[in-house]
């Protein structure tokens, strides 16, 4: 093993907003961190979670969200809307553009994370697991798995999602289904929630696989007070913002 360090941080956002504006705070700092990169494994409260271009009207049972509860929120990253809550681990993984084989890929971008997750779940002993041309992860033809990516001049933002015991129902009735041909729409697809897994083995398994594909030692750490002051000023600024979430000309992200 090399002299290079990661780190792996755990949070419990107390809303989307937040959790997707601690997520863009380590992609901005990330070059000042000192770290090869940083994996982040956390959870959003009950919401939905739009794509960057996407459209609400297209995507979002908005009457279906008000009655249950359920935040509506965009990200600063592409690919589909995503329904969230506690049971579906969100895990995020930002690291140097210069460690892509093609820095200017998206599409390589966004394919590591989910391969890597691929991977750890049949060390874990799944079987029947593949990935689709969206980098959605499916067991038995049920959907599991989503990811998407964003790059920054510097840095990647690449997060995937795992379903792990999510409110189903809530996912159905939240989301507009599509089979994806108009454009920006997400294309649908039958989920299901992953059969019981031994969680600490299988990040484990993540950590290993991210250990060698980094040359690097992943450490436990937890987010600075820069990243958390940084993350409260985007949710505030930013990410809860009417203008951000209905954007159809979207703001610059950074801050």
């Amino acid at each position: 093993m090399s002299n290079h360090v990661g780190r792996v941080v755990s949070d419990s956002p107390r809303n989307a907003f937040l959790g997707l504006a601690v997520d863009h705070s380590l992609l901005l700092l990330h070059p000042h961190n000192g770290n090869v990169a940083t994996l982040r494994f956390w959870s959003n409260p009950r919401s939905v979670i739009v794509g960057r271009g996407q459209s609400l009207k297209l995507e979002v049972n908005r009457d279906f969200c008000r009655k249950n509860g359920i935040l509506v929120c965009r990200r600063i990253s592409g690919g589909g809307a995503v329904y969230q809550d506690e049971g579906n681990l969100n895990v995020s993984l930002i690291y140097p553009r210069h460690a892509l084989e093609r820095p200017n890929d998206v599409r390589e971008a966004t394919r590591l994370l989910p391969s890597l997750i691929k991977k750890s779940l049949e060390d874990c002993g799944l079987a029947g697991l593949t990935i689709d041309d969206l980098n959605g992860v499916y067991l038995d033809g049920y959907k599991v798995s989503g990811a998407a990516s964003y790059l920054s001049r510097d840095a990647v933002l690449a997060h995937s999602t795992l379903l792990v015991s999510a409110n189903l129902e809530n996912l159905e009735g939240s989301l507009v289904h599509s089979d994806g041909t108009q454009r920006r729409r997400s294309r649908y697809a039958p989920t299901r929630n992953l059969p019981a897994l031994p969680m600490d083995a299988w990040r484990s398994s993540l950590v290993q696989l991210l250990e060698e594909r980094f040359d690097a030692s992943f450490k436990q750490d937890v987010l600075t007070p820069e990243e958390t002051r940084m993350a409260e000023r985007l949710s505030e600024t930013m990410y809860s913002t009417e203008g951000w979430i209905r954007a159809g000309e979207r703001p610059d992200p950074t801050p």
